[in-house]
């Protein structure tokens, strides 16, 4: 079977980044505060503003992911 090679580092921190601010914004946009708890904000979200946030932290997870994993291709391949 053949191993699928992760997108490229620069692919992978842009993911990483566009994620994180994409959910960090859907969240500060809706009130989250540093008084204000994370499941209260939540809760507030409607259904397409938790998709966004969703969305955005699973871009973050998969480009982080990816960063890490070509670093230690890269890291296996020099040795």
């Amino acid at each position: 079977m053949a191993q699928q090679r992760p997108p490229s580092l620069m692919v992978s921190l842009v993911l990483f980044v566009v994620g994180a601010i994409l959910a960090c914004y859907v969240l500060r946009a809706n009130g989250l505060s540093s008084g204000i708890a994370l499941q209260q904000t939540w809760s507030g979200l409607s259904m397409g503003m938790r998709a966004l946030a969703v969305a955005g932290l699973i871009a973050s997870a998969y480009g982080l992911g990816a960063v890490i994993s070509n670093l230690t291709r890269k890291k296996n391949e020099s040795r």
